[in-house]
């Protein structure tokens, strides 16, 4: 079993955009972020934002960028089920579906099994922010 990376996500974009940029990462139609993810969204009409807020196998990275170039280039090396049928799929990475639906994003993760933390912003398609660093979370246990 693969671990699972948290992760925060901020998007900003129409409303239409965000919800086929969300559905692409929960892999609901025909177009697939990679592996995707479990995750809850909230939008903001008000300013055009929504929160994001779920988990993905190993990482961001992982799940929503190389998964998609696998997907896309090596379709055979994966397994769908019985009911999909994945020449009539799209992979698409992470940075691909900001760019396609114009949706500016920053999302944080985290991965304490890995001990690893990412944090990524995309804006007007860029990729202006790449960062992965080492992280650690320690339980404290007080015996009394």
């Amino acid at each position: 079993m693969a671990n699972i990376c948290s992760f925060s996500m901020k998007v900003r974009g129409e409303h239409d955009n965000i919800e086929k940029f969300y559905n692409a990462m929960m892999q609901n139609g025909n177009v697939y972020m990679g592996r995707g993810a479990d995750a809850e969204i909230n939008y903001n009409d008000e300013d055009d934002t929504a929160h994001i807020d779920g988990g993905c196998k190993w990482s961001i990275v992982s799940a929503m960028v190389d998964n998609a170039i696998s997907m896309r280039s090596n379709p055979d090396r994966w397994w769908w089920g019985d009911s999909v049928d994945y020449k009539s799929l799209e992979f698409i990475t992470l940075w691909e579906a900001c760019k396609r639906w114009n949706i500016d994003m920053e999302v944080y993760s985290e991965e304490s099994g890995c001990c690893f933390q990412e944090h990524f912003v995309v804006v007007n398609g860029d990729l202006i922010c790449e960062e992965c660093v080492e992280w650690n979370e320690y339980w404290i246990v007080f015996l009394y």
